[in-house]
């Protein structure tokens, strides 16, 4: 599962990633230590560009990637549960409609 890492959590709850290379480095540090160990490989620091009638917009998304949890399985096997019944009841319907239309011609 994709962990969204917020700059709220840490430093004094800053609105966003540090700008100051010092600032930065102490942050990422500190986020570093707080991701269990060996999930810390999987820390990366995203960012996405786009140009703005003549100005460049910068968005950054911290994260790692963990285990689902145990609720969370069990949230996704419903989903696909869920989704798995609606997807038989469209088909089944539409094979009923089919018939319907076909039904004199077989």
């Amino acid at each position: 599962m994709r962990q969204t890492i917020s700059p709220h959590d840490y430093k004094d709850k800053l609105c966003s990633i540090p700008t100051k290379v010092v600032d930065l480095i102490a942050f990422l540090e500190e986020v570093i230590e707080s991701v269990p160990e060996e999930l810390r490989p999987s820390i990366e620091l995203e960012y996405d560009w786009e140009d703005d009638y003549g100005s460049t917009i910068v968005t950054s998304d911290l994260y790692y990637f963990r285990p689902p949890t145990v609720k969370e399985l069990a949230f996704q096997e419903a989903s696909k549960a869920v989704e798995d019944n609606r997807v038989k009841v469209r088909e089944l319907a539409y094979l009923a409609e089919l018939k319907a239309k076909y039904e004199e011609d077989v």
